[in-house]
């Protein structure tokens, strides 16, 4: 009897139930070895986690489209047409000295044909609205993106203002590089946002194409949620 209430073996007793459980004491990690993680549950949260990258790809590539479609149609309209050589000169007004060379460059380009370049002008953002909205060439519409939106900030935006006396912000077309830049870096990701564009259709057909579609040069077909 008196063995069975000596102190070290009961204190033994209660460690070992603290080990497995029986007082209600949750089992020490260190004690009770490392949690096993479920495969297939930890797979299945992945993928649920990827299909929320790409349905916010695609919502922001469709909304962005949808802006450059506006604003492409205002460009195709008259008033546009005819007032894109004053609107070039626009952004050189107030600009320091040492920039006075840059704009003078392309006043003297404009004022050659400015009719030309105002339809051409229209024309190339109806593309970039066109490619963005159905998911058509991404990695040409991103980058061509990003130069044309710096080619507006620094011409008819005259670099937003940035350098005229009393600036208070930097201009809207750098937000725009901004946003392209964005889209092409969350699509160079292996989680299948060309699932959802024209470009999956036709990478299928022509092996060649996603080399003007894929962003970072990663092959659709081989990552596509289906």
């Amino acid at each position: 009897m008196s063995n069975r209430f000596d102190p070290r073996r009961v204190s033994r007793r209660r460690r070992r139930d603290a080990d497995t459980g029986r007082l209600g004491v949750p089992p020490i990690p260190e004690l009770a070895g490392p949690a096993r993680v479920d495969p297939q549950r930890h797979a299945h949260r992945l993928a649920f986690v990827a299909g929320g990258l790409v349905r916010r790809v695609v919502l922001l590539r469709l909304v962005f489209g949808l802006v450059w479609l506006i604003d492409a149609y205002l460009k195709w309209q008259p008033a546009f047409i005819s007032s894109y050589a004053s609107n070039v000169a626009e952004g050189a007004k107030g600009q320091p000295g040492w920039l006075r060379p840059w704009f003078h460059f392309w006043r003297h380009i404009v004022n050659a044909d400015p009719h030309l370049l105002a339809y051409a002008t229209a024309a190339i953002e109806t593309l970039i609205a066109a490619g963005l909205i159905l998911g058509l060439a991404r990695r040409t519409v991103y980058l061509g993106g990003i130069l044309w939106s710096l080619a507006i900030w620094t011409i008819p935006e005259g670099f937003g203002g940035s350098f005229l006396s009393g600036a208070t912000d930097i201009g809207t077309a750098i937000m725009y590089a901004l946003v392209f830049g964005l889209l092409y870096t969350l699509e160079a990701l292996p989680t299948a946002t060309g699932a959802w564009s024209l470009d999956h259709r036709l990478e299928h057909t022509f092996r060649w194409w996603r080399t003007v579609a894929e962003p970072g040069g990663r092959d659709a077909r081989d990552t596509a949620l289906t």
